[in-house]
């Protein structure tokens, strides 16, 4: 077959070491590919210049020095929770030497998608310091300094060996119910609080929802797009991204996010191929990636999943 070409191995490398650590982490580690169309890796393999933003054309993402810029994802959402800050050294060092240069994690993480009921770390640090007076959600106007510190710790580990990360502030999976206790002014000053405290950290693509299936739900769609917005007004600085809805969607499906969202996710449980084709050709001006398809060994609309399957 000759030699694979450079991009090819890079491309292939998300796929192939992933099944191991999903064996091993299990849900803290599910495939969600994130390849930009038409890009290229940034010249000699260095680490782009972040944060990254659209190309002049629209069509893939560039780093801050102009360089088209290919995400090479994987996803251990529950890294924030479920590793300690020794262990997840370990793990991004180790995602880096495997070519990865993006990591997609949930802020906050409950036990809906691996973490624990009351969202803490391995080493017990709540993400909030209140709830909800009669209610049993978090306050998300009362963050834990100790939690946040700690999430700093973590996006600079990824800054350290190249890595970018996809944050999402409060994924829908799991926090849809909390987001809706709090309403869309404590959505928006949560939101506020993220953009000042990260819009000066380079390494960072702010990533929302998560199965969001009640999106076209007017008020369900409100509180998630209140926490970006509330992200905009403090930080101009970093593209954001959503994952709507399985079995197939992609980001702008909701008018409402048009103005908001940078960086166009495909997500779908048919042949990943014509969601991506529809993505890239959807917007002139917004690029596309992969953000989900169908995990290893699964067959929920097709064919088992088999590695040349997810090739």
């Amino acid at each position: 077959m000759g030699e694979t070409p450079d991009i090819t191995r890079r491309v292939l490398a998300f796929i192939v070491p992933h099944v191991k650590y999903k064996l091993i982490y299990r849900r803290l580690c599910h495939l969600a590919a994130g390849i930009v169309f038409a890009a290229m890796l940034t010249p000699g393999n260095a680490a782009p210049a972040y944060p990254l933003k659209s190309s002049a054309n629209g069509h893939f993402l560039v780093d801050q020095n102009s360089n088209p810029t290919l995400i090479t994802g994987d996803s251990p959402h529950a890294l924030m929770v479920n590793l300690s800050e020794a262990d997840a050294g370990t793990f991004l060092a180790d995602r880096e030497a495997y070519g990865f240069n993006t990591v997609t994690i949930y802020l906050v993480c409950g036990a809906s998608t691996g973490g624990r009921a009351n969202c803490s770390t391995i080493d017990g640090i709540l993400p909030f310091t209140n709830t909800i007076p009669s209610k049993s959600s978090y306050d998300l106007t009362t963050p834990n300094e100790a939690y946040f510190a700690h999430v700093d710790r973590i996006v600079n580990l990824a800054a350290q060996d190249g890595i970018q990360v996809m944050l999402d502030p409060c994924e829908t999976s799991g926090f849809l119910p909390t987001l809706r206790d709090n309403g869309t002014a404590r959505c928006r000053a949560y939101g506020q609080y993220l953009g000042n405290r990260y819009k000066n950290v380079p390494n960072i693509i702010w990533y929302h929802g998560n199965d969001f299936q009640t999106w076209a739900t007017a008020s369900d769609d409100a509180v998630v797009l209140a926490v970006a917005l509330g992200i905009q007004d403090k930080d101009t600085n970093h593209i954001h991204t959503i994952e709507l809805n399985y079995s197939v969607s992609d980001s702008l499906d909701d008018p409402s996010w048009w103005p908001i969202v940078r960086l166009n996710a495909a997500y779908s449980y048919y042949p990943s191929y014509a969601q991506v084709l529809e993505t890239y050709t959807n917007s002139s001006s917004t690029p596309g990636f992969l953000v989900e398809a169908n995990y290893e060994f699964e067959s929920l609309s097709g064919p088992l999943t088999t590695a040349p399957v997810l090739r």
